[in-house]
């Protein structure tokens, strides 16, 4: 890297954590839009899940799927790149104490966490089609 000055490399340290900062907004944004989708298809499940008819439990469940699998690609993503700048920012200031938002061991163990969730979630919708109860009225 060519040498720069210290006004020029504080401005980039500057740069570099303002940029960590947003990516932090944007994994919490991320998570706020899985617990949206969750809770969502949760309580659609549980109010209509069972008046379904089967093409269209089908397509609901799908979208559910692929939304829920982007989104927690863009949470991964984000997370890898907030990983990705700190380490940009240790290579540019040795000296400079940048407390991690977040590690890798943090984003696998997010990610399985999300998973689960999704499992989980459509379990119950398996459940309340599946009931053995009459449909009520």
């Amino acid at each position: 890297m060519p040498e720069i000055s210290e006004l020029e490399r504080g401005e980039y340290i500057q740069g570099w954590i303002a940029l960590m900062q947003n990516q932090g907004s944007l994994v919490n944004g991320d998570t706020t839009v899985l617990f949206t989708l969750l809770f969502g298809y949760l309580l659609a499940a549980h109010f209509v899940g069972r008046n379904l008819s089967k093409p269209e439990s089908l397509i609901f469940t799908s979208l559910y799927i692929v939304t829920f699998l982007i989104t927690l690609g863009n949470l991964a993503s984000n997370v890898v790149a907030s990983i990705r700048m700190q380490g940009e920012l240790i290579s540019v200031c040795p000296e400079c104490e940048v407390s991690p938002l977040i590690s890798m061991q943090a984003l696998v163990l997010i990610a399985l966490v999300d998973l689960a969730m999704l499992i989980a979630s459509l379990y119950f919708m398996w459940s309340i089609r599946n009931r053995k109860t009459p449909k009520p009225l």
